[in-house]
């Protein structure tokens, strides 16, 4: 979460009724703009001098930049600074008083709070209540503590104080489902993920397949602000890719799950908007993680063709499903350092999105690069299967299984587990040093034999 720079003043922010405006101030990077999220991918280059053309102070990366070539990016209070130019942009209301655009009674710590809408991937789900932890008043955010421990920042539209006096009861340190006096957290069980899925079917058609692509990619680009021309050329390179390959056709024609893994693994990006370039996959994931229900129906339908071969229980297709070497797959990429303490050995949790992994550790720590790279703690994580797997089918893991067609060919050795797989911390070593590559935290977890057989309401994760 950015911090209060001073970047824009708060008579400006006053003036941000509807959290957006727009203004005129020139800026540069700053020295350290490479450790600012995406901001080192923008156009925008040390020493040139570029114009604020937006401000959105709902975003984590609020000020809309244009480049002296023309095209533009969302930079964090972080990565930019005044460039001495000009003056500072007027509020579009005219106002200048600081308080004119926040709640009328003003947030304190420990007050608790509830989720009116959104969240964005945060551990609260719309009704759940929190306690403020920390407040920003030039970004309009409280940091709202939920009852598994887990802190997140949330607009102040979104939340709104509770009158009830009573304290919120914090998850149980016993290892399981928490138990809430004020309503339970997002589950499988309660998901609109799950209402979704229990009634979708596996698409037949490939219009069926690319309507949900095609929606997919639509809802993403409404709330991350991606213009819709750059999501109808994203979607355009996709279907060229799959018609363009004679195995892609084939399957669009004859095996449309097996279609459904060529998308997943495409390697198009969809450029612009608020968060960084994002494939086909990372969107699917982003949209489970929201669990919207606006767009759920396509999310399941999608996911219906993915799981046609992930997931294998009838007895006499279970040797369709692969076994790694020693039943141990490999996962690496960052660890938000707020997340850590979710992760404590035995707790049992289900992860609301697809999760990738590879047979080959090498491929981990391709990822765990790219973490360092963009300044993030960074994790390696090994994922046990059962051993008994390796030589009888009835103990292998019923919900992954190796990704056979794939836009990259084999070189990820790229194993998918289902959305809202379960797992359980085995072993954890924090790192003293996580931003180092060349030591991340190391977390070992073991994969159910079938998520069937585990409780829906398990805790789900906050990061994976």
């Amino acid at each position: 979460m950015p911090a209060a720079d001073g970047l824009i003043s708060r008579s400006v922010v006053g003036g941000l009724r509807r959290g957006r405006t727009e203004c005129s101030l020139q800026v540069r990077l700053t020295p350290t703009y490479r450790q600012c999220g995406n901001a080192g991918a923008g156009p925008l280059v040390p020493g040139e001098v570029g114009t604020v053309a937006e401000v959105n102070l709902s975003l984590i990366s609020p000020y809309k930049v244009r480049a002296p070539a023309g095209s533009s990016w969302w930079y964090s209070g972080q990565a930019i600074e005044r460039a001495g130019v000009g003056m500072p942009p007027q509020p579009l209301s005219g106002q200048a008083s600081s308080q004119s655009c926040f709640p009328a009674r003003k947030f304190s710590i420990d007050d608790k709070v509830r989720l009116l809408k959104g969240g964005f991937g945060g551990p609260l789900s719309p009704g759940m209540v929190g306690l403020v932890t920390n407040c920003n008043l030039d970004l309009q955010r409280i940091q709202v503590r939920a009852p598994d421990g887990v802190s997140w920042w949330y607009h102040f539209e979104d939340i709104t104080i509770v009158e009830d006096s009573s304290p919120v009861q914090q998850a149980s340190t016993v290892i399981g489902p928490a138990v809430l006096s004020f309503g339970a957290a997002r589950t499988l069980l309660s998901s609109n993920f799950k209402q979704a899925y229990d009634v979708s079917p596996c698409p037949e058609n490939q219009h069926e397949l690319l309507g949900a692509v095609k929606a997919m990619i639509s809802e993403f680009g409404r709330i991350s602000d991606v213009p819709i021309p750059h999501c109808n050329r994203f979607f355009k390179e996709l279907e060229k890719e799959v018609f363009q390959d004679p195995n892609g056709l084939k399957d669009l024609l004859d095996d449309i799950p097996g279609a459904a893994q060529r998308l997943w693994t495409s390697a198009i990006i969809l450029e612009g908007g608020q968060r960084k370039r994002q494939e086909l996959c990372s969107i699917v994931n982003h949209l489970l993680r929201l669990d919207n229900p606006e767009v759920m129906k396509e999310v399941s339908i999608f996911v219906r063709a993915l799981n046609k071969l992930s997931v294998v229980r009838h007895m006499g297709d279970l040797q369709k499903l692969s076994f790694p070497p020693n039943g141990k797959l490999w996962r690496g990429g960052s660890l938000p350092d707020n997340l850590r303490d979710f992760y404590v050995p035995g707790r049992k949790y289900r992860v609301p999105m697809v999760l990738a992994s590879s047979m080959d550790e090498s491929v981990a720590n391709n990822f765990i690069a790219l973490a360092e790279a963009e300044g993030l703690p960074t994790v390696r994580w090994s994922i046990l299967l059962d051993p008994r797997g390796s030589t009888d089918v009835n103990w292998r893991c019923s919900h992954v299984n190796l990704v056979m067609k794939s836009c990259l060919g084999n070189k990820e050795a790229e194993f998918l587990f289902a959305p809202y797989s379960v797992f359980t911390v085995k072993e954890i070593k924090w790192s003293a040093n996580p931003r180092s590559g060349r030591y991340p935290h190391e977390i070992t977890l073991a994969a159910a034999v079938d998520n069937q057989d585990e409780p829906e309401d398990l805790p789900l994760a906050p990061y994976a």
